[in-house]
Formats: C-alpha cells, sequence, structure tokens
C-alpha cells in the first residue's frame, strides 16, 4: 500500500532523526553502501529500507532494523551493475 503523502513522519514531529549517506558501487554485482547516524532523540522502531526497482516495478525490498546512534550497512544485489 503506498503512502498517501510523501512527507517525512514521525510521531514525534522531529523529521531531522537519521542523516542517511550513500554510496553505489558498480560492477560483478551492485553495492549500496549506507552510513546512518541519529540527530535526534527517537524510541520507536526506526529501519533503513532498501528497495531495487526495475522501471516502475519493485523487485526486492529489504529492511534492517537500525538498533545503534551510528552504524553502516551495505547491501548487496547479486545483478550486474551496468
Amino acid at each position: 500500500m503506498p503512502l498517501k503523502s510523501n512527507k517525512d513522519f514521525t510521531e514525534n514531529n522531529v523529521h531531522d532523526v537519521y542523516s542517511v549517506e550513500g554510496t553505489l558501487t558498480r560492477g560483478k554485482e551492485l553495492a549500496v553502501n549506507v552510513k546512518i547516524n541519529q540527530q535526534a532523540a527517537y524510541s520507536d522502531d526506526a529501519y533503513v529500507v532498501f528497495e531495487l526497482f526495475k522501471g516502475n516495478r519493485s523487485m526486492m525490498i529489504n529492511a534492517i532494523p537500525i538498533h545503534q546512534s551510528t552504524m553502516e550497512v551495505t547491501q548487496y544485489l547479486n545483478i550486474r551493475g551496468s
């Protein structure tokens, strides 16, 4: 089910809870490296979500829980990174 709004949502109205930086590496497989840093207090469950599209079609989705104030995650995708 798609979200009805493209605006950020958090229960406490703090929208910049995490900073997220990422790089995409292409090669024999596609790798997405993401660095996450918590910027504000947040006590509910939080996830970093990876979604792979082919055109407008979703091919894969993966959600990883965030349990630390700072973390780095790499998602490897078994597709050619061209």
